[in-house]
């Protein structure tokens, strides 16, 4: 339970092992403290109420008018209170690729989301029809009915009217136009450009492809974890595989070696099997000599084929 904890940790983050033990131990901790209140509220009692000290009871009463002191101001003014003018919602004809972050806000847009669509921008997202607010993680359909009719995107417009606006099609600030890609040498920064892929998800895909030697097929990268349907969508369109995958030398890695494999690095049983079968039977020569291992996962196997070198 304890190692399957640690391995959820390790995918959902995307830290190595040290980590995860130090963030369930800080987990752990946090737990306890929290319910150091509730022992003491139980213990209190027994400490407070001896006979050589003032009863609980005084304690409360204590307690009671030290709250009520603190309730009364110390001066009082005179002036009504004014509402905050910032709570206030104001709907007005907006370009969600140009709006500030104050006057999101003012729109009724919560200040995560306004920051989410902030740096969303700022990492050369672009909006090119209202449905693509949508597309930002967390946005509010009852939000998006109010605010939707006063969207107005200027540059689609210009677009349709065949003004001289900038085209859609020019790279945003500091990227060159997005092409299709090796997803085996693409690093965190191409990952990004993605939409709908921020630095964890980047080094996640990375981790998990380092760990299986290369993705074989754009469709494991459905193995990934975290990874939604429109995002894979967008990662099936621009990835492609033109490198090819590292194998592994079945009948010389090691224990560790083959254990560090993605496919593998939560069968220590079956990599024990196979260690065990190759150093008293000898090499293997082909992928029937694993799958007819006694208590080996088929499945499992199959998944490692594209991986394996028998040579």
């Amino acid at each position: 339970m304890l190692r399957r904890l640690l391995f959820f940790f390790e995918d959902f983050f995307g830290i190595s092992p040290r980590e995860a033990r130090g963030a369930l131990a800080l987990l752990v901790l946090s737990f306890f403290m929290l319910l150091v209140p509730t022992f003491f509220r139980k213990l209190a009692p027994v400490f407070f109420n001896r006979p050589d000290g003032p009863p609980a009871a005084s304690l409360d009463s204590l307690a009671e008018v030290l709250r009520s002191a603190a309730a009364v101001p110390a001066f009082p003014s005179s002036r009504p209170a004014v509402p905050d003018s910032s709570s206030r919602i104001a709907y007005f004809v907006f370009d969600p690729n140009a709006a500030s972050i104050p006057q999101m806000q003012q729109l009724g847009f919560p200040p995560y989301l306004a920051q989410r669509i902030d740096k969303y921008r700022g990492r050369g997202g672009k909006f090119r029809k209202a449905d693509d607010l949508l597309r930002i993680y967390g946005f509010p359909e009852d939000l998006f009915a109010r605010v939707r009719p006063y969207v107005r995107i200027r540059q689609a417009e210009s677009a349709k009217t065949g003004s001289s606006a900038p085209s859609q099609a020019h790279p945003a600030k500091g990227f060159a136009a997005l092409t299709p890609f090796d997803i085996n040498t693409a690093d965190t920064v191409q990952l990004q450009r993605i939409r709908g892929i921020g630095s964890k998800l980047a080094q996640r895909i990375v981790r998990f492809r380092d760990g299986l030697g290369g993705f074989h097929n754009v469709s494991q990268l459905q193995e990934v974890f975290g990874l939604s349907e429109p995002v894979l969508e967008e990662l099936y369109k621009y990835c492609r595989v033109e490198s090819p995958v590292q194998k592994v030398r079945i009948n010389e890695v090691s224990y560790e070696g083959l254990l560090a494999h993605t496919y593998l690095r939560r069968e220590r049983r079956l990599v024990g099997i196979i260690i065990h079968y190759r150093q008293h039977h000898g090499s293997y020569l082909r992928l029937s000599d694993l799958l007819h291992l006694e208590g080996a996962d088929p499945d499992v196997i199959r998944k490692m084929e594209p991986y394996l070198d028998f040579r």
